[in-house]
């Protein structure tokens, strides 16, 4: 899975064969095809770790004790807006209808996804330093306004720092207690 992530960033996911997987993996293209039988099975698979790869790292970034919503964006936006841009598209998004035909455990990635957003910001909401948005809109404002970012700064459109630093001020204004 891992030869296949890289060659998705690399080449694209139109233009990774099954066998350049196997070569990159170092193994035989047909021990490929056991755990994966075909290309966008494997690309489930990468699309599921990158996803709890992103919750994980959204939940360690989750409020401590006496951390300010400033000292929680700081650590949390430009790590994962870095590991969004490295980790670059992988076959376009996903809708609703779209994930339920990946599978369960494709959608549960996806939730942890979901799940971690509205555990970082509640904490912060719950302490009365973050305004509160409605539960199930959050992850997908954020989440989008997150995708929109890494997209802008991978068209060149604007430089990944800069971008960062949108984000916070972003984030901040979104998050401010009036």
């Amino acid at each position: 899975m891992q030869a296949a992530d890289t060659l998705f960033r690399e080449k694209g996911y139109e233009d990774t064969s099954m066998s350049e997987v196997a070569r990159r993996a170092g193994v035989a293209v047909g021990t490929v095809y056991l755990s994966y039988p075909d290309k966008a099975s494997l690309q489930i698979g990468v699309i599921i770790a990158r996803k709890r790869e992103i919750a994980h790292l959204i939940m360690s970034c989750a409020p401590k004790k006496n951390e300010t919503r400033a000292d929680v964006l700081s650590k949390l936006i430009p790590s994962v807006f870095d590991l969004m841009l490295s980790m670059g598209p992988v076959g376009g998004p996903v809708d609703d209808a779209r994930l339920e035909r990946l599978g369960e455990e494709a959608v549960a990635a996806f939730h942890a996804v979901d799940d971690a957003i509205r555990h970082v910001f509640q904490t912060l909401e719950e302490r009365g330093v973050a305004r509160a948005l409605h539960p199930q809109a959050m992850p997908g404002i954020v989440s989008g306004i997150m995708v929109s970012a890494v997209e802008t700064a991978q068209r060149g459109l604007v430089p990944p720092d800069d971008m960062k630093a949108e984000l916070l001020d972003t984030f901040e204004r979104l998050f401010a207690v009036d």
